[in-house]
């Protein structure tokens, strides 16, 4: 499950990097001994929590949060729910706090006999915070080394080469679009720009607008001659 939740999150000016440990599978109800691969649903808690303060809980296609802070446990569920944290066509989300782990467990048994959901998956999840301006300096340090070492290693010609590959590669891919696929990168285009320019500080602004002078000064000489 991995694959269809987020590995980052951009949030405003923070950044959460989310990274999953190992999935536990098992069953909430267990009459039986169950087979050597699955866990029950004590143990598969006492383990995640154990290394980890949030997880993920997947009750055969319903996802649910779980947080352990202090000593008390949180549970959140997007789903329709009443006071009680079960099913309800008219009711919200909800989220419910736990003294332990036993009424955790209990809680969790409730709902799977109201749903008829006895298999589970549990995924650990550790979240780390970064201020979006840091991550941003991070991608330009790693842009200027990357540069540096092609200036190295590319004299004139090889570079000229390169740039006019570069765009006839972007003026081929671009003569070859649909019109929905062309109002979709012009669109995710404007978006992007909006989002750097939300972003640059002043003196980067600043910048910017000394070159789009220049720019326009280099074209309308061009245009005169």
């Amino acid at each position: 499950h991995n694959s269809v939740v987020p590995n980052e999150e951009n949030n405003k000016n923070r950044i959460w990097f989310i990274n999953y440990g190992k999935e536990l599978q098992g069953l909430v109800i267990t009459n039986r001994e169950i087979e050597s691969h699955y866990y029950d649903i004590h143990t598969a808690l006492l383990n995640v929590f154990s290394n980890y303060s949030c997880t993920i809980l997947i009750l055969e296609g319903y996802m649910m949060a779980l947080m352990k802070q202090a000593d008390f446990f949180y549970l959140f569920d997007s789903h329709a729910r009443d006071s009680n944290g079960m099913p309800d066509p008219n009711g919200t989300a909800v989220v419910m706090k736990f003294a332990n782990i036993l009424e955790l467990e209990q809680y969790l048994y409730s709902v799977s006999v109201t749903l008829h959901a006895n298999l589970f998956e549990i995924v650990p999840v550790q979240l780390n915070i970064c201020k979006a301006s840091e991550q941003k300096r991070k991608c330009v340090k790693d842009q200027e080394y990357v540069l540096k070492k092609r200036l190295l290693i590319e004299n004139e010609g090889d570079k000229q080469a390169r740039l006019k590959k570069a765009s006839e590669y972007k003026k081929r891919k671009q003569s070859e679009e649909t019109d929905s696929v062309r109002q979709i990168r012009l669109q995710k285009l404007s978006e992007s720009i909006k989002q750097k320019r939300s972003e640059e500080t002043d003196s980067e602004k600043q910048i910017r607008l000394q070159k789009d002078c220049e720019s326009k000064k280099t074209k309308r000489s061009e245009e005169t001659k």
